[in-house]
Formats: structure tokens, sequence, C-alpha cells
């Protein structure tokens, strides 16, 4: 099984892959070298994912149903900071470098599944679909990577 896993990773390194041009307009080169290659940009938006995820973690309607406002302002702040993310980093790197990290599809589908829930009353689908933001935290900590 090793050698197995220790060959597709071989291969995975050494295919050749088309790499999309990164944009080189003074704006995103200012995004890229200033606010997106910043540990601080990074650390900022996992921050923001892990509070939100805690105080989804703590919520509880029956426990709490005067609290419902602030649950949902923090809700819609979080979604906008992630959207804010994408955004930023989109324009940094360029759509298809943006594309090329597979953790980043983690991120789409906790945006579309945020999007899902403005448009579809709440069921416990678009919760599902919050959860993922979970899968946000251990996306940007390189050490819980590493155990997936």
């Amino acid at each position: 099984r090793a050698v197995y896993v220790q060959f597709f990773r071989t291969v995975h390194r050494v295919s050749p892959h088309t790499a999309m041009p990164i944009p080189k307009n003074k704006f995103s080169t200012f995004l890229r070298d200033k606010i997106h290659g910043s540990p601080l940009f990074g650390s900022f938006f996992t921050l923001c994912v892990f509070i939100n995820v805690s105080v989804m973690a703590l919520y509880s309607e029956d426990l709490y149903p005067e609290l419902k406002g602030a649950f949902d302002a923090q809700n819609h702040l979080f979604f906008g900071l992630m959207l804010l993310e994408a955004y930023l980093s989109i324009l940094a790197l360029g759509l298809g470098t943006y594309l090329e990290d597979r953790w980043v599809w983690v991120d789409i589908a906790a945006i579309a599944g945020s999007t899902l829930g403005y448009f579809v009353p709440e069921s416990t689908f678009v919760r599902a679909f919050r959860l993922t933001r979970v899968f946000r935290v251990i996306s940007n900590v390189p050490a819980l990577r590493r155990m997936l």
C-alpha cells in the first residue's frame, strides 16, 4: 500500500500541468505581494472562520431564542468575509491559479451553501453546507492538512 501511495504522489508531482497566467497588472501585483502574500491575510480569515464555527457550535435556537438576531448577524458578517477573501484571492492570483488549489473547492462549496441559504428557507441541507466552514479551518492550518 505504501509503495502504491508513493507512486501516485510521485506521478502527481512530476506530471505536467498547464499553469494559468497570473495577472501582471499593478493592482493584482500589489494585492498578491502586499496583502494576499502576507501571513496576516490567511491568519485573519482563518481566525474569522474559527470564531464563526465556534459560535455556530455553541448556538441553539431552543436555548437562546433571544440571540437569533445576533447569530444571524454574525453569520452574515462571516459570509461577507468569506466572499471578500475569495474575491481578493481571485484578483491577486487570477481565477485559474485560484482554482488550482483543491482546498479552494471546499471554500466554494461553503460559499455556495451559504448563498443557497439566502434563497431557500432554513433547512437541514443548508445547515449542512454551513458545516463545510469547519473544513476551511482545516484547509488553512498546515498541521491539520497533513493529517488528512
